[in-house]
C-alpha cells in the first residue's frame, strides 16, 4: 500500500514518517533549526549553542536536497521500506503500491522554507520556476480551488481512484501559494490568491444558503448536504466535480478556523505584500504589493469614474483606493492605502497609527508616500525614532 501524507491517511503519521522520506519533513526541520540558531545568537547563548543548531540545520538541508529528483524536476518521496522513489516521481503507477500517488502539494515545502538569511539553503539544484510551472499545468493541476497536484486525469477517468482528491484542506493551497511567493513568483502567488479568496469568501459571505436534495453525507457527520451557512468558515474546500460546482456543498465542520485563516494570511502576504524579513537582526519588514489583474483593472475604472465626476462637478476629489488597516510589526501598527495610478503603478501611502487604530499624535506618528511597480517592486521598511524608512531592494 501507499503510505503517504494527504491523500491516504489510513495508516497514521507515525508509520508514514518511519517508512516515507518526505521532503516537507526535512525542509521544516532545517528551517526550524535555522530559526533556533538565529535566536541563540540574539539571546547571547554562545557559540556552542549556535553551532549545535547550525549542524541540525545543515544536516536536514542536505537530506532535503537528497530528495530532489533531477530527472523529474521535483522533490519526491522515497520509500525506505522497498527502496524506491514514489510520489512525485512515479505519477502513472497504480494508486495502491509504492509508485504513483501523484505530485503532492506539500512537496513544495522546500520552496516555502528556503531562507538564505537563516542559512537554510534547500534549492541548490532545483529550479523553483520550473517546479512552479507544474502548478499552472492543467494536465497536472486538477483542483478548483487549488490545493491538489495530482493529475487531473485521475478524476476524469476513474473518479473512485484514491488519488482523485475531491476536497481540499486549507493548508494545501496555503503551502502552494506561500511557496510561490517565497520564490518571488509574485504574479502567480497573487493570481492564485485572488482566485482562491474569490471562491471561498464568495461562499462564506453569501447572503443565502443553498440546499440540495442529497440526504447522504459522504462525511456522515457533516452539518447538512447544503452549502455552508453564510458567514461561517468551513473545514475543507469542495472541488466540485459534479454539476453543483466548486464550494457549493458544505465540507466537514462548520466554523472551522483554518479556511478563513489561510486565505486571510495569503491576502496579506501575497496581494498586500506585507511580510516579515527572515533575518531577525534587520529590524525591517518587506512590502511587495502585487494586486491581481482584476484588482488593478477595477482600480483604474474607479479612477476614471472619479475623474469624470470631478470634471462634471458631481463628485468630490477623493481618489478611490484599496485600504488595509492594523498591520503590526515590532510594536508598531500600520495602515496601508494603495491607489492605482496606471496598469502597472501603485501609489502607496503608509502610516503608523495608535494601537487602538486612532491617529497617534505622539512621537511615533509618521506617514510616507511612494510609488511601487505592481508585482515588481520590493521595499524594506522600518520605523526608527518615529520616522519611517523605506528602501527599495
Amino acid at each position: 500500500m501507499m503510505y503517504r501524507w494527504g491523500w491516504n491517511q489510513s495508516y497514521g503519521g507515525d508509520r508514514s514518517s518511519r517508512i516515507i522520506r518526505a521532503p516537507e519533513h526535512q525542509a521544516a526541520m532545517s528551517h526550524a533549526a535555522g530559526v533556533m540558531k538565529s535566536l541563540a545568537g540574539l539571546l547571547g547563548m554562545g557559540s556552542k549553542e549556535e553551532s549545535f543548531w547550525a549542524r541540525v540545520r545543515d544536516n536536514h538541508a542536505n537530506l532535503t536536497k537528497s530528495l530532489f529528483n533531477a530527472k523529474e524536476g521535483w522533490f519526491c518521496d522515497y520509500n525506505s521500506k522497498v527502496g524506491v522513489w514514489q510520489s512525485g516521481c512515479n505519477d502513472d503507477g497504480p494508486a495502491v503500491d509504492p509508485a504513483g500517488a501523484g505530485k503532492q502539494s506539500y512537496q513544495l515545502a522546500p520552496l516555502l522554507f528556503d531562507a538564505k538569511a537563516l542559512g537554510v539553503s534547500l534549492l541548490d539544484d532545483a529550479d523553483p520556476v520550473k517546479i512552479l510551472e507544474t502548478v499552472g499545468n492543467p494536465n497536472k493541476f486538477g483542483s478548483d480551488p487549488l490545493g491538489s497536484l495530482t493529475f487531473a486525469s485521475y478524476c476524469a477517468t476513474t473518479p473512485i481512484d484514491p488519488r482523485c482528491v475531491t476536497d481540499i484542506w486549507a493548508p494545501h493551497p496555503w503551502v502552494m501559494i506561500a511557496a510561490a511567493g517565497n520564490c518571488n513568483q509574485t504574479v502567480l502567488a497573487s493570481k492564485a490568491t485572488h482566485g482562491l479568496v474569490d471562491r471561498v469568501w464568495g461562499k462564506m459571505d453569501a447572503r443565502a444558503r443553498l440546499h440540495f436534495d442529497n440526504p447522504e453525507s459522504k462525511f456522515l457527520r457533516s452539518t447538512s448536504p447544503g452549502s455552508p451557512y453564510p458567514g461561517a468558515a468551513f473545514e475543507c474546500l469542495s472541488k466540485g466535480l459534479g454539476e453543483t460546482g466548486p464550494m457549493a456543498e458544505s465540507c466537514g465542520s462548520e466554523d472551522y478556523a483554518w479556511t478563513a485563516e489561510a486565505t486571510t494570511v495569503s491576502v496579506i502576504r501575497e496581494i498586500v505584500g506585507f511580510r516579515e524579513h527572515p533575518d531577525f537582526n534587520r529590524g525591517v519588514f518587506i512590502l511587495r504589493p502585487s494586486l491581481s489583474a482584476d484588482l488593478m483593472l477595477r482600480g483604474l475604472k474607479l479612477q476614471s469614474a472619479a475623474a469624470a465626476a470631478i470634471a462634471d462637478g458631481s463628485g468630490g476629489a477623493a481618489a478611490p483606493s484599496y485600504v488595509v488597516r492594523g498591520l503590526q510589526f515590532r510594536g508598531n501598527r500600520f495602515d496601508l492605502r494603495f491607489t492605482v495610478k496606471s496598469e502597472s503603478e501603485l501609489a502607496v501611502h503608509l502610516k503608523v497609527v495608535a494601537k487602538d487604530g486612532t491617529e497617534d499624535s505622539g512621537a511615533a506618528s509618521a506617514a510616507i508616500d511612494f510609488v511601487a511597480q505592481n508585482g515588481q517592486s520590493t521595499f524594506h521598511i522600518s520605523v526608527n525614532s518615529g520616522r519611517i524608512q523605506v528602501d527599495m531592494v
